[in-house]
């Protein structure tokens, strides 16, 4: 017959070593593709996860302070306003530094951005 279980056929040759050893390597990175990506999807989902708490601790803490605003100013002292957040991006004197510079000059004159070296004076 043609279905290769011909008794009067010799058995098939076993595969060369080289194409054995890619097949190996094959399976290798097929198990670590599987488990990267598990991993990279977990870390996703961590990110997700963690990034939703501290978002909730930030609502229930502008709430908290609302409530206490509204609570002080019913029980009769004087209360400020709420200040309007600040930008994390801004410095101390509200200067926003150019994209991708630190705020200052590092010591010795070198700034962060890698781009821009100036003499230390």
């Amino acid at each position: 017959g043609m279905n290769g279980m011909d008794p009067n056929m010799a058995p098939p040759q076993p595969t060369p070593r080289w194409q054995a050893a890619l097949q190996a390597l094959g399976a290798f990175m097929n198990f670590f593709g599987r488990i990267s990506f598990l991993v990279d999807e977990n870390t996703q989902a961590f990110h997700f996860f963690i990034s939703a708490m501290l978002q909730l601790f930030d609502r229930a803490g502008c709430l908290y302070a609302e409530l206490a605003r509204f609570v002080l100013r019913l029980l009769g002292f004087k209360v400020e306003p709420p200040q309007p957040p600040k930008n994390p991006f801004e410095d101390q004197r509200g200067h926003q530094p150019p994209h991708g510079s630190s705020p200052q000059p590092l010591q010795g004159g070198f700034s962060t951005d890698g781009f821009t070296a100036s003499a230390a004076g």
